[in-house]
């Protein structure tokens, strides 16, 4: 019962700080949310798939949303999410515990 509460608490605040951004922020945002929850438990092959074009569109796009200066090493690190869950599963904390520990 908690697990439910406390994600659909999550998600009300995402829908609310969403929605105080302008659309094209917003939507971008949504984007980033999206391959990041795909990403964190991927139930297909065709999810981390998805996610990558996600994330390759993501960074393509970004300097065009806010500007230049987000255009960081730590954003270019992201382009290896989908490869790094292939190998070694989703990004769900005992995952990434997991490949740290091996």
């Amino acid at each position: 019962m908690i697990k439910t509460q406390t994600y659909h608490f999550i998600f009300f605040r995402f829908v609310l700080g969403v929605a105080c951004l302008p659309k094209l922020n917003a939507s971008h945002w949504t984007i980033y949310c999206l391959l990041i929850k795909l990403l964190h438990t991927p139930q297909s092959p065709e999810d981390i798939d998805f996610a990558e074009k996600l994330i390759n569109y993501y960074c393509r796009t970004i300097a065009g949303v806010y500007d230049e200066s987000m255009e960081l090493y730590s954003l270019h690190a992201h382009l290896h999410l989908p490869s790094q869950v292939r190998l070694h599963g989703g990004l769900s904390t005992s995952s990434v515990r997991y490949s740290y520990i091996k």
